[in-house]
């Protein structure tokens, strides 16, 4: 894992009108669990590289769902630094929480970093995490589409292209944006709709790959 010292010196802005941070976290909709909070405060205890290398490994972790990422990488963290995996297990888990609802909700590294601090974060680590998310979030957007149709047979898919009008949040005023469904055939007759947001870029990712599972196919029909 690559150091990320640098990644800090990203700014957040995160007032309000009123000058104070909004309680209101984006990673998900209602409440957020106290237990969630403080296992995602507890990362304050680590420096900001030490911070760095464990949230790549819970990002490698998500964009390959390969549990042995997770597992060796924490261990890995724990033996370099002396720390304990198992003290290390409630962060990781509230870490893969939040950065999951981040991307079913195509959150920009601006807002993960004020979720950060809304978390009790400092800001330089705060940016840490936010630096790691904006590198991250296209090759884990794309990863969760790939698996969420490896797990069921895709039956059918829409989607339709949106300009975001009003917003609680300024920047994402005049946003473009494609609105997929997927339709899944979950067994015994059962079907399931699904639908993810992607921004432009990652849209035409997914029809890349999308073109190219169909290429595969045909040449196995022949």
């Amino acid at each position: 894992l690559s150091s990320v010292r640098g990644e800090s010196d990203f700014e957040l802005d995160w007032s309000t009108e009123e000058g104070k941070m909004d309680a209101l976290f984006r990673f998900q909709e209602g409440a957020v669990d106290e237990s969630l909070i403080q296992d995602i405060k507890a990362l304050n205890e680590l420096g900001e590289e030490q911070l760095g290398e464990i949230v790549g490994v819970v990002l490698e972790f998500l964009t390959s769902a390969d549990s042995s990422v997770l597992v060796d990488g924490a261990q890995n963290f724990a033996e370099k630094y002396g720390a304990s995996a198992s003290a290390l297990r409630p962060s990781l888990l509230g870490l893969i929480v939040v950065f999951k609802g981040a991307a079913r909700r195509h959150l920009s590294k601006e807002l993960v970093g004020q979720d950060m601090m809304r978390f009790g974060l400092s800001q330089g680590k705060a940016g840490v995490v936010a630096g790691l998310w904006g590198k991250h979030v296209t090759s884990l957007s794309r990863s969760m589409v790939q698996q969420t149709m490896a797990a069921n047979r895709l039956v059918d898919l829409e989607w339709s292209f949106g300009v975001t009008a009003a917003s609680s949040e300024i920047e994402s005023v005049g946003r473009t944006f494609v609105q997929v469904k997927l339709q899944l055939d979950c067994g015994s007759g059962g079907r399931e709709d699904h639908t993810i947001e992607l921004t432009l870029p990652q849209f035409y990712d997914f029809l890349k790959e999308m073109e190219k599972a169909q290429s595969c196919m045909n040449s196995l029909s022949c």
